[in-house]
């Protein structure tokens, strides 16, 4: 199956922030699309995340280790994990893969 990403709705998350979501069960995608000066708080949630940077670049903090994310440059959050990450200058655009717990499929 081919997928246009332009044809998956967006969710406008604030006004730095835009999300397209592909559910596919166990596993979910998501592209992210941030405005400089974006950032969010600590947080965790129980799927193990791997999160690609297309374009532009991130600051990620996970626990107490903190990465500076580039184009083509990934990082691999497990399930569970305190984090948070912020796009301090320019335009950046993430692809993420979501890995569901088992037990939590649809």
């Amino acid at each position: 199956m081919k997928i246009n990403w332009a044809d998956v709705p967006a969710k406008q998350k604030s006004e730095q922030h835009v999300v397209r979501q592909l559910d596919c069960g166990s596993f979910y995608f998501t592209v992210h699309e941030y405005s400089p000066g974006w950032g969010d708080e600590w947080h965790s949630h129980p799927e193990a995340q791997f999160g690609h940077v297309l374009r532009g670049g991130m600051r990620v903090w996970i626990e107490k280790e903190v990465i500076e994310q580039g184009e083509g440059e990934s990082v691999f959050i497990s399930g569970g994990v305190k984090h948070k990450s912020a796009v301090p200058s320019q335009k950046t655009m993430t692809l993420n893969l979501y890995v569901k717990p088992v037990g939590q499929q649809l």
